[in-house]
């Protein structure tokens, strides 16, 4: 499941190969993570290294970590994302109209994707529901047009 590590940083290394086992399949939600002396073992780097990745990964909502226990990949994968933005606008002290706007990139994009992976018969139905959105249902409506 790992390799040893060759870079310069060990930390990008650990992190990229534990990614990289998610994004697999080979590491899957609810999932228990070797213990940090086998990871660091197998990788080729320290405890600490190993151990710095995954208290970033646990501060990610990707990893949870049962004191005196073991590290777990997080069970809803869903929610990884909302801490560390909440925690960006909070340092950032984003105001209203910032969140607004993400909120809309992230909807318009929601938006493509979901008429880029849909058959014509869900695009209809997705055209209902969405319809009184304007902007994203402009973009769902020009992707539709670019599958035909």
């Amino acid at each position: 499941m790992f390799t040893k590590i060759t870079e310069e940083r060990a930390f990008d290394g650990i992190l990229a190969q534990i990614i990289e086992n998610i994004r697999r399949g080979e590491l899957k939600p609810g999932d228990t993570l070797p213990a940090e002396r086998v990871m660091a073992e197998s990788l080729g780097v320290s405890r600490p290294a190993v151990r710095e990745v995954l208290r970033a990964l646990e501060l990610m909502g990707i990893v949870t970590t049962v004191r005196g226990g073991a590290n777990y990949i997080t069970e809803n994968m869903d929610q990884w994302l909302s801490a560390p933005l909440a925690l960006l606008f909070q340092l950032n002290n984003s105001h209203v109209q910032q969140v607004q706007e993400l909120r809309s990139a992230l909807e318009q994009e929601a938006a493509l994707l979901a008429a880029g992976n849909c058959t014509e018969k869900e695009g209809k139905k997705k055209m209902r529901t969405l319809g009184t959105v304007q902007l994203p249902t402009e973009a769902f409506m020009a992707v539709l047009k670019l599958d035909e």
